[in-house]
Parts: C-alpha cells; sequence; structure tokens
C-alpha cells in the first residue's frame, strides 16, 4: 500500500481556522484475493472552524470520497456537506 496523507492548517483570523485534510491510498499488494477490497481510495475534506463562543465551536464541513474495488469496472464517490457543533471544556477535578 502507497499512503500519501496531507494536512494544511490555516488560521484566518482569532477565533476562525480553515483545514483542509486528503489522502489517497493505492493497493498494490493483498495477502489474499478479496473482489471487493479497494484497488485505490481517495479522500478530500475542507473545514472552517468558528468559535462562537469561550467553549462552542462549529464548523460547516464539506467532503469527497472516491474508491475503486477490484473487480469493479467504474469508481464509487460520495460528496457529503454538513455542519459540526463542538463544545470543549477542561475539568478543575
Amino acid at each position: 500500500m502507497i499512503s500519501m496523507p496531507a494536512i494544511w492548517l490555516i488560521t484566518l483570523r482569532d477565533g476562525i481556522k480553515f483545514q483542509l485534510e486528503s489522502y489517497f491510498r493505492d493497493y498494490f499488494l493483498y495477502s489474499r484475493y478479496v473482489g471487493t477490497d479497494f484497488k485505490y481510495e481517495f479522500n478530500l475534506t475542507g473545514r472552517m472552524d468558528v468559535k462562537i463562543h469561550k467553549d462552542l465551536s462549529i464548523a460547516p464541513y464539506v467532503s469527497y470520497f472516491e474508491a475503486r474495488s477490484r473487480e469493479a469496472s467504474a469508481a464509487g464517490s460520495n460528496f457529503m456537506i454538513g455542519l459540526s457543533f463542538a463544545y470543549a471544556d477542561i475539568f478543575n477535578l
């Protein structure tokens, strides 16, 4: 397997960060033949984290995934748009 991951993180201003993640995997060696195993896969995800309160942030994201199995004649893909909410707090126990 050859895997090439990449992550870019850019701080646009205080409380706003843009993150781009990507990877590509090419499977060229298998321990046994299974037709549904991936021949390759590719993923690209972009998100923008926006802090809306001291402990609360919101992050819209876009994600694209593509893969092809060993026996398929065409690749399959998925495109997703979403919204993520995050709450972070440190507890003084």
